[in-house]
């Protein structure tokens, strides 16, 4: 059994998000701002943006904040909250975020390949087909998420956790699944390699269902 002293080790730290004062992102664009510190985003919209410059927000919170289908690609964020947003089919590739929640956001079909997570939370979310592609994830949890068909090809994980998870025909190909806990999860139909499977933490009826995805046939003894 874990101490509590191990599990803050391997938890998500929380973001420090404090915003001071109500931001606007047209007013942001306006401005040319690139650095944006202490902001509230609160009931924008501004779908199929194309950013032309990399932004930089620390501390800042977006909520029911909408940009779908946005190119939003190689962005920092530090401190941040995301809740009640929307940045389904949106383009968030080659993205930073450090200590930032998302909480009942809709991503489905966001693309998030070659992004660093580090003490990052999910919960509540709508992530199908969301693609996390060559991805790093440290310290990084995903709670009562829907991830069906997500991608989570040549990532690299230390402490990742998924807890009550829909992960049905997700693909985890040259993603090690070493030390992640599974048992609370639908994994029905996920794609993943002999290999990977090293270290994982299954029940024993997902045990049976990895085992048959692998073309393994188990015989009762004549």
């Amino acid at each position: 059994m874990k101490t509590k002293k191990e599990n803050q080790k391997t938890d998500p730290q929380p973001a420090k998000c404090h915003p001071i004062a109500l931001g606007s992102i047209d007013e942001m664009l306006a401005q040319n701002e690139v650095f944006i510190s202490d902001l509230l985003f609160e009931n924008d919209s501004l779908n199929r943006f194309v950013q032309e410059e990399e932004f930089h927000f620390n501390n800042c919170q977006f909520t029911h904040t909408e940009l779908n289908e946005s190119t939003l690609s190689a962005n920092e964020y530090l401190d941040c909250r995301f809740v009640r947003c929307s940045f389904s089919a949106s383009d968030l590739s080659r993205s930073r975020f450090f200590r930032c929640q998302f909480e009942n956001c809709q991503l489905s079909g966001t693309l998030f390949y070659d992004c660093s997570f580090k003490d990052v939370s999910f919960s509540n979310c709508l992530m199908d087909y969301a693609n996390f592609g060559g991805s790093s994830f440290e310290r990084c949890r995903y709670e009562q998420c829907s991830l069906k068909e997500g991608g989570f090809s040549l990532c690299r994980q230390k402490h990742l956790q998924f807890h009550q998870c829909s992960l049905q025909e997700c693909e985890f190909a040259q993603t090690s699944l070493s030390g992640i806990h599974l048992e609370s999860n639908d994994i029905n139909g996920i794609t993943v390699s002999f290999d990977d499977l090293k270290g994982i933490y299954v029940s024993r009826e997902q045990a049976l269902q990895l085992v048959s995805l692998l073309d393994i046939h188990v015989c009762d003894e004549e």
